[in-house]
């Protein structure tokens, strides 16, 4: 629903915006990414000012307002769904549940909140966990559905009633 917030990991491939044949040449020797610089010598990265001027482009086609009242329907829908399936499996909504007080994202309260953060990362949903023991899901308005949000919400009622998730570990290291 977004891409990882936590540094050092990687976001899942459905949401690198590389083909997979240029991520290896994005990255070093040892694995880690390389510099800015470094990707400019390659040849990797021409300007970066196009990207960014693509992004306000697109931004701009699709209108501020609209992404603002897809992402509060988006946001309203993802509560419904936490409220009819996740309740009885001991989950909570911690964020504001007056829209106007909400932004893009919605919070979930559950014990085993860093479990399944995990869990749901292994099962290809994109989370971030945030303490004290909160699943914070963010859909993007410009390209997360409806369906995918369905989706994620499913694979998150599927993981928590089978507790799937007790194989993760229980807390959250020091590093991430």
């Amino acid at each position: 629903m977004t891409s990882r917030g936590m540094p050092g990991r990687a976001p899942p491939e459905k949401f690198v915006l590389v083909h997979a044949e240029e991520l290896a040449t994005l990255r070093g020797g040892n694995g880690k990414p390389r510099s800015r610089e470094r990707m400019n010598d390659l040849g990797l990265v021409k300007d970066g000012a196009v990207a960014v001027e693509e992004g306000a482009r697109l931004l701009g086609e699709a209108g501020i307002s609209q992404l603002r009242a897809k992402s509060r329907e988006l946001t309203e829908y993802l509560i419904a769904l936490a409220d009819e399936w996740l309740a009885e499996l001991g989950f909570a909504v911690a964020s504001p549940r007056a829209t106007a007080r909400r932004g893009g994202h919605v919070s979930l309260r559950h014990d085993d909140a860093w479990q399944l953060c995990e869990a749901l990362l292994r099962a290809g949903v994109v989370v971030d966990y945030r303490t004290p023991g909160r699943i914070r899901l963010a859909p993007a308005p410009i390209w997360t559905s409806f369906a995918e949000v369905w989706d994620g919400m499913d694979r998150l009622r599927e993981i928590a009633a089978s507790k799937s998730y007790t194989d993760m570990p229980p807390e959250q290291p020091d590093l991430t």
